[in-house]
């Protein structure tokens, strides 16, 4: 699919301000913008864990569908929610997936099916969630803060559209919790690496150019592996190198820093 000019202007002047952004409100304003243009109505980015200077499950950032959301509560669905759950149990590398692809493989009670007509009926046809794991073991894999970015609205299923929902959430959350570090009066945890002008990717190998470059665009390592011929461990210790050569915390911000780059581009 390809999206109207007003959109592709939009992203770009999104990316190109979200860094100078100061507060969660005016975040959540400018992110409205490019989204609303791909069909999103409703858009929330949850803190699962980790996150020192908020709560677990805690809510971001985001803009609501008002009368889904007063629905939603006044049912109290965040009980049987199936989503956020299944949401909670991706680790890293954890794959985006549609609420489509969601129903016709997950085994849901009939309310949890209930939510996901309801919410059709509202205007919310399809939807997508994002994993972002924020902060890993290097040697362990072990996930020690994640956060998710579930976007729902009048969306047709598209790789070029679940990119970019992904490439404006990732950089939507790292402002975020920049913000809520700041905010937290020295913070508690150390702050994402600065990804800024003088950051070199010229020292880049072939094979690590490669396998970036099928990062970006959305592959998992597995699918990597497979279309370089090699194995997903080898792939997997590229990608550790990397985040740790250039101080990386983690998969969502090495690809932003390459976006933000145009590495690819």
């Amino acid at each position: 699919m390809s999206f109207s000019p007003e959109a592709y202007r939009a992203i770009a002047a999104f990316m190109g301000e979200v860094d100078k952004i100061t507060t969660i409100d005016v975040l959540s304003d400018s992110l409205k913008k490019p989204l609303s243009l791909l069909g999103v109505k409703h858009l929330l980015c949850i803190s699962a864990y980790g996150m020192p200077a908020l709560q677990d499950r805690k809510l971001m950032f985001g803009f609501l569908h008002n009368d889904w959301i007063t629905h939603y509560a006044k049912n109290h669905y965040y009980v049987d929610d199936a989503l956020p759950n299944h949401a909670l149990k991706l680790k890293d590398w954890g794959e985006p997936f549609w609420w489509s692809e969601f129903l016709a493989t997950q085994d849901l009670t009939k309310t949890q099916r209930k939510i996901f007509e309801e919410a059709f009926r509202y205007g919310l046809k399809e939807g997508v969630v994002i994993p972002l794991p924020v902060r890993v073991n290097d040697e362990t894999d072990e996930v020690l803060e994640y956060a998710y970015v579930s976007a729902g609205g009048e969306l047709r299923r598209s790789d070029e559209l679940e990119n970019v929902i992904r490439l404006l959430s990732v950089a939507a959350h790292r402002t975020a919790r920049r913000i809520y570090l700041k905010d937290a009066k020295g913070g508690f945890a150390p702050d994402i690496v600065d990804v800024g002008p003088n950051m070199d990717f010229s020292t880049l190998t072939a094979r690590e150019r490669e396998i970036l470059a099928w990062i970006v665009e959305g592959k998992q390592p597995s699918e990597v592996a497979d279309i370089l011929d090699i194995k997903r461990t080898t792939v997997v210790t590229h990608l550790r190198n990397i985040k740790r050569r250039y101080n990386f915390s983690s998969t969502t911000e090495m690809i932003t820093a390459l976006h933000r780059h145009k590495v690819f581009i």
